[in-house]
């Protein structure tokens, strides 16, 4: 039942430690076990769905466009009307170049360059890439419009994108390259669905609002764990605001350190 405390002990009797993250539960203020490695026992494996193809984008866009959020007085929707911060991250494949091909295969990353994104015969300079280290720093309770645009770099394919410590409104989505003055106008401003996880459609877009009202550190990256492992991944740091209780808690006694 909603307001339940549940405590779940989770043992691994592998020989690896392993990431958990759990979906739908907030964590607020505390990012310090919001995926650390830890334990887990493998499960029975559940039985499976009728699910369509996983390249069936039709069936996807189907379900993107009936989701709507309740907007009632037990669920209101708070979708942020007024921006401080406004973000566009491209979502691509590249070719990461090895020393003397010590490594070979696509890496994700964010190309720093501006062009015909889902262009069908793109330039094979866009395909190399450079690691990154940088993160996004956003002050407490700012509101965030992220823009997730898909490319044709490499290969045209969809995106999972997941954030965590928040959940956001899809309040826009569309195909082909993100067009600044008239996509806005088609946004969703009434009742957007609020989830943590956005199928970004191939050769598409997804805008997403949310207010950074979460202090910590969050990551924000793909779940298709292949592309993730390759780098389709970032975080944003969000600053503290001037309350206690708008500050982040200390990390547990025992957690161990880097």
């Amino acid at each position: 039942m909603k307001g339940d405390t549940i405590i779940v002990d989770v043992y691994n009797r592998g020989k690896e430690n392993v990431t958990i993250h759990w979906h739908g539960v907030t964590m607020p203020r505390y990012p310090w076990t919001d995926g650390p490695e830890g334990y887990y026992t493998p499960s029975s494996p559940p039985s499976s769905p009728d699910l369509p193809a996983y390249n069936d984008t039709k069936a996807s866009v189907q379900v993107m466009a009936g989701l709507r959020s309740l907007a009632d007085a037990e669920h209101p929707c708070n979708v942020p009307l007024s921006m401080s911060t406004n973000l566009f991250y491209t979502l691509s494949m590249n070719s990461y170049p090895c020393i003397n091909d010590s490594c070979a295969g696509p890496n994700g990353t964010f190309p720093p360059l501006v062009f015909d994104f889902t262009y069908d015969y793109l330039p094979l300079t866009y395909q190399l890439s450079s690691s990154g280290t940088e993160v996004r720093v956003l002050e407490y309770n700012s509101t965030v419009e992220i823009i997730l645009q898909g490319t044709a770099v490499l290969a045209k394919t969809h995106h999972p994108m997941h954030l965590h410590g928040y959940s956001f409104y899809v309040v826009g989505w569309g195909f082909g390259n993100f067009d600044g003055n008239r996509d806005p106008l088609r946004y969703n401003l009434v009742d957007p669905p609020l989830q943590n996880t956005i199928f970004v459609p191939s050769n598409g877009w997804v805008a997403i609002r949310f207010k950074a009202s979460n202090p910590g550190v969050w990551f924000m990256h793909c779940h298709i764990e292949r592309h993730l492992t390759w780098g389709m991944e970032t975080a944003f740091i969000v600053k503290n605001g001037k309350h206690p209780e708008a500050q982040m808690l200390p990390p547990p006694s025992d957690m161990p350190p880097c």
